[in-house]
């Protein structure tokens, strides 16, 4: 059964869909940290019908964490905030992005399955559950290289956009920082938006 946006269950969009908590960490963490001006605006030069389910608190737009919400929305927010900026601010936002997310919601509301994801092997195994807490598109699966190199690989992901790319780099490295991985280097292999099939990341750890 489709339900409405902003509720719990997950809505058919042209994109797919985008968990609250995977952006509305990230709302509080901008309007808090860069310029909660700039954050209005963006969200005020969105079609209505996209920011219809955006709730305001304190003046400020925010989400509801565990229901869904179209991924176009997102992406009409990051590019109005990433307009504009020279790629070296591009990377440091996308980063920052990544850790404040993945800090808030894989010690906060998912805290259950970061505390089950013990070594990067389980990592891999549970990839696919790990996406799914934040889209509802996409196919991610992990294959094990070495016991110090995985290959992700994401296809299918209706919502893929540019910069929510290079935060799942991040968000990838993040979690592999988390599990002990030293001196962890994440490199992109394949972006679909560079005209590739699927997205595809190499990890390679010294232990």
């Amino acid at each position: 059964m489709t339900s409405r946006i902003g509720t719990i269950g997950p809505v058919t969009g042209t994109l797919g869909n985008i968990r609250g908590a995977a952006f509305d960490d990230f709302l509080a963490w901008y309007a808090r940290e860069r310029d909660a001006e700039r954050l209005k605006a963006a969200v005020a030069a969105l079609p209505p019908d996209l920011t219809a389910s955006v709730r305001w608190t304190d003046g400020l737009p925010r989400l509801v964490p565990f229901a869904w919400y179209p991924c176009e929305l997102v992406h009409g927010v990051l590019d109005e905030l990433t307009a504009g900026l020279s790629d070296w601010d591009r990377a440091r936002l996308a980063r920052e992005i990544a850790d404040t997310v993945m800090e808030t919601t894989l010690k906060g509301v998912y805290r259950a399955i970061f505390k089950a994801i013990v070594s990067p092997s389980m990592m891999a195994r549970v990839s696919m559950r790990v996406w799914q807490l934040y889209y509802d598109t996409g196919d991610s699966r992990i294959t094990v290289e070495s016991p110090t190199q995985h290959r992700a690989e994401l296809t299918d992901w209706r919502g893929h956009h540019p910069f929510l790319c290079e935060v799942n780099r991040h968000s990838t490295a993040w979690l592999y920082r988390a599990l002990g991985c030293d001196q962890l280097v994440v490199k992109q292999l394949e972006c679909v938006s560079k005209g590739a099939r699927r997205c595809t990341m190499l990890s390679t750890w010294s232990g």
